[in-house]
């Protein structure tokens, strides 16, 4: 089997872990497609989204970029790696009542030990809702 139909497997699998995942479900987040810079997620808004002033509460907007940075490094890890976010900083540009958001994330740069990722996320009317960025330790599966 050649590398890119590895990759492709392993991404299949990957997405039906994370979209069948208990965290995942319950906010509502999912993985669309994995692609040639990273991934795409989506998430509907729903009224538990939402923060006391009707928009959508900055902690899950930060999650999505946060989840979307953290997929999009997937193609990049070897079957035996896997990554825990160390820093993430998120830039709130405009605010999100309702609809759809897609979030794309896609990696900056990998060396051995690190990650450096970056996200955006659209409203809707593909209107730039949010970006962020975020720095991922690699670390072998089952190592704490």
């Amino acid at each position: 089997m050649e590398k890119a139909e590895r990759n492709r497997e392993r991404e299949k699998l990957i997405q039906a872990a994370v979209n069948g995942s208990p965290y995942y479900r319950h906010v509502n987040m999912r993985v669309m497609e994995f692609n040639d810079t990273g991934s795409v997620m989506d998430m509907e808004v729903l009224p538990q989204h939402k923060n006391i002033w009707g928009t959508v509460h900055g902690g899950v907007i930060a999650g999505l970029i946060d989840s979307s940075c953290g997929t999009a490094i997937a193609p990049v890890l070897a079957p035996d790696e896997t990554v825990v976010t160390l820093d993430l900083k998120v830039q709130f540009l405009r605010p999100v009542r309702e609809g759809r958001l897609t979030a794309r994330g896609r990696v900056v740069h990998r060396s051995r030990r690190f990650v450096h990722t970056e996200s955006e996320i659209f409203d809707a009317d593909n209107n730039l809702s949010a970006r962020g960025n975020a720095i991922h330790a690699v670390m072998a599966r089952g190592e704490g």
